[in-house]
């Protein structure tokens, strides 16, 4: 094999490799865009979500304030049923004594 043989072997050898390393740039440069075209997508998508969740949700005050009202409203109804309790007691009560009477009566 003479010199110049070898030299168009290399040379073909080069021009393979630059052809070769151009598909793999071009391959990455189109994936690099995609790549960026999903990520615009996905910032616009979550710009949408950050909106509905800020418009539909409650705040931490909102829930605060929720529980706060609930348990308000839990201790009047406990208190209602204690007084209805005693209430009830008081009526058994004299409930009993009216059957105690009337059952001494001749």
């Amino acid at each position: 094999m003479d010199a110049q043989t070898l030299l168009i072997i290399l040379q073909g050898l080069l021009t393979l490799l630059v052809l070769i390393i151009g598909a793999v740039v071009k391959s990455a440069a189109r994936d690099l865009k995609e790549v960026e075209k999903a990520a615009g997508e996905n910032a616009i998508g979550l710009a949408k979500y950050q909106l509905h969740v800020s418009e539909n949700y409650a705040t931490k005050n909102d829930l605060n304030a929720a529980r706060t009202e609930t348990n308000e409203s839990l201790r009047r109804l406990h208190d209602r049923l204690d007084n209805m309790d005693e209430n009830f007691d008081e009526k058994m009560t004299e409930v009993s004594r009216d059957i105690k009477s009337l059952l001494k009566r001749p």
